[in-house]
């Protein structure tokens, strides 16, 4: 019981640290880009599955559910908010109120939850607060170029940034 509270601590200590939306400056077009971060806490090694849509004026959606044996809990931009909830109900998904640019949802296995954002951002950045390991795997959506793009990722101690590529031609 000990550890968990060290590792909420740790992920509130994460949170307060870094802002809702951050810009960064000098990519390699020059361009500002924004970055949200995204906290997952959970006891068992964990596989989340998001997929982000965007839409020509930069807003979208963004669907996550999980593969685990028990409930993870999700930090997310306050400016998200919950717009879905398949295979479950919204009472299933906790939510603790807003605080430091994030809330906090309990997420439930194989519960997918949909929230709608203004500004879908340029990158995500993922942080793991709990020592099993985690599995990401995006699936990005760029409606006005209809491109499908699919990463996965392993978020262990270190947070870890992935661009999500919207708006570009390869």
């Amino acid at each position: 019981m000990r550890s968990h509270s060290f590792i909420a601590l740790t992920a509130l200590l994460i949170a307060v640290a870094t802002a809702t939306t951050k810009i960064v400056f000098g990519s390699l077009t020059g361009a500002v880009t924004a970055t949200a971060d995204i906290g997952v806490e959970h006891d068992s090694p964990a596989i989340l599955t998001m997929t982000i849509g965007r839409n020509a004026a930069g807003g979208g959606l963004v669907e996550m559910t999980h593969q685990s044996p028990k409930e993870l809990w999700v930090s997310l931009p306050k400016s998200w908010e919950l717009s879905e909830v398949r295979r479950g109900e919204v009472a299933d998904l906790a939510q603790n109120e807003p605080s430091f640019g994030f809330v906090r949802y309990k997420l439930p296995p194989d519960v997918i939850a949909a929230f709608t954002a203004t500004k879908i951002p340029d990158r995500l950045k993922l942080h793991n607060a709990s020592p099993p390991s985690l599995s990401v795997r995006i699936t990005t959506i760029d409606l006005p170029l209809k491109r499908v793009r699919q990463d996965v990722l392993l978020v262990k101690e270190q947070p870890t940034t992935i661009m999500l590529k919207f708006g570009r031609r390869e």
